[in-house]
């Protein structure tokens, strides 16, 4: 208990072995069980070389031949370990029943041994009327047999398992998750229950939902847009561009897209336009902003002047044009 040899404690008090504080709590233990005369069964904490530790100590009357308490006798065991790994059980337990996740755990048949609290929450039910349940009954028979069980399936096989999917809880509530199964191998063999939990993504899917469909908008007016607007690679071959200019010259997005700038028809017309736009090109990969007038072709008799502005943006270079100034 000391960490000493038995030599360099006989004789000594409490007080000779300990901080002043731990050696008050021990004789106050000691004198209670000279008091009553009977064991006594506790838990000590002691600073022992500057670290904390706990022992489980019996403490109990020691008598002399006449049956005269002469002093206490004890049995101390070292239990520090094992209290820090009940306090992080105890966290973990916390952990487990605070998340704002779902969390449940299954077993190898598929019913439910724990669920946290907002698992119940969503459910609208006590943990009595979940634990035990099947999978299939709380869930549904479809959700279950289509996307529940095979992935249950392969997380029993040790796999840990994790997808996205749309599911409908009490009073029609539908949340879209984020749910991961997780193996726990009972003593590093078979998987006899598996971990799930689930994150709401809802709101996140609802904010996406909403920029795909602000972005749609926004390439349709775009698309409207007789004047070009390109974005294309550092070497002048289009990566994207609106539809309208490339409609008005009779073309095909698969006419401009992947090619270079300068040979699409706009422009390979004129070795002069093209030599004109692969220099605006190269001084837009040097970071500068340009601005030209350029003429390009629109159909065979045809022609457009364009006040044409090309800058850099991130990674990509984009070239944007203005409509038509001066027809000829």
């Amino acid at each position: 208990m000391t960490g000493q040899p038995p030599e360099a404690i006989i004789g000594k008090d409490d007080s000779e072995l300990y901080g002043l504080d731990d050696a008050k709590a021990l004789k106050l233990s000691d004198d209670m069980v000279l008091l009553h005369a009977e064991t006594l069964n506790i838990e000590e904490s002691i600073s022992i070389a500057g670290r904390q530790q706990v022992f489980s100590s019996s403490k109990s009357p020691l008598l002399d031949a006449a049956g005269t308490i002469i002093g206490v006798v004890g049995v101390s065991r070292d239990i520090t370990h094992w209290k820090q790994a009940q306090k992080d059980l105890l966290l973990t337990d916390l952990v487990f029943m605070t998340s704002p996740d779902h969390i449940s755990i299954v077993g190898r048949d598929y019913r439910y041994r724990r669920i946290n609290a907002t698992y119940l929450s969503v459910h609208q039910k006590f943990s009595h009327q979940i634990l035990g349940m099947s999978v299939s009954d709380l869930l549904g028979k479809d959700v279950f047999h289509q996307t529940v069980k095979p992935m249950m399936d392969r997380c029993f096989l040790r796999e840990e398992i994790h997808y996205e999917a749309w599911f409908t809880f009490a009073n029609d509530y539908r949340r879209y998750m984020a749910v991961s199964y997780l193996p726990r191998p009972h003593e590093g063999r078979e998987v006899e229950e598996i971990v799930v939990i689930g994150k709401d993504l809802t709101e996140r899917k609802h904010m996406e939902e909403a920029l795909h469909a602000s972005e749609r908008q926004l390439r349709t007016i775009l698309d409207a847009m007789t004047h070009f607007v390109g974005v294309g690679k550092v070497d002048g071959v289009v990566l994207d561009c609106n539809q309208a200019p490339v409609t008005m010259a009779g073309l095909t997005r698969e006419d401009v897209i992947g090619k270079p700038f300068i040979d699409t028809y706009w422009l390979n017309y004129s070795p002069a336009v093209q030599e004109q736009v692969r220099r605006i090109i190269q001084q837009v990969g040097q970071g500068k902003i340009v601005r030209e007038d350029i003429q390009a072709r629109m159909s065979d008799n045809l022609f457009c002047i364009y006040d044409s502005v090309a800058t850099a943006s991130q990674s990509l270079k984009t070239a944007v044009q203005s409509p038509p100034a001066t027809p000829s």
